[in-house]
């Protein structure tokens, strides 16, 4: 079952505390994996309504121990997406 992922609580926590402070970006590492780590689709999806909601782009940068692949806006993430 979905659970609660480190993105989705620092998000939570974001909006309840500085819901006036845009995010710019977010990191999500893997380390000491080789292997970069993605999000998951209950966390792609909050990535995309916290950036609908403060109505400007967020960058996500999924990074492993030597690599990263960043995407300008979570929206990228998911293509076929929910609205609020």
């Amino acid at each position: 079952p979905s659970g609660l992922c480190a993105e989705r609580s620092l998000l939570f926590m974001h909006q309840s505390n500085y819901a006036d402070d845009a995010i710019e970006a977010i990191a999500i590492s893997s380390n000491p994996s080789p292997r970069e780590c993605y999000p998951c689709g209950a966390c792609r999806q909050t990535l995309l309504d916290v950036e609908r909601r403060q109505q400007r782009p967020m960058r996500v940068i999924m990074a492993g121990e030597y690599t990263a692949t960043v995407v300008e806006k979570a929206e990228l993430l998911l293509p076929f997406t929910f609205k609020l």
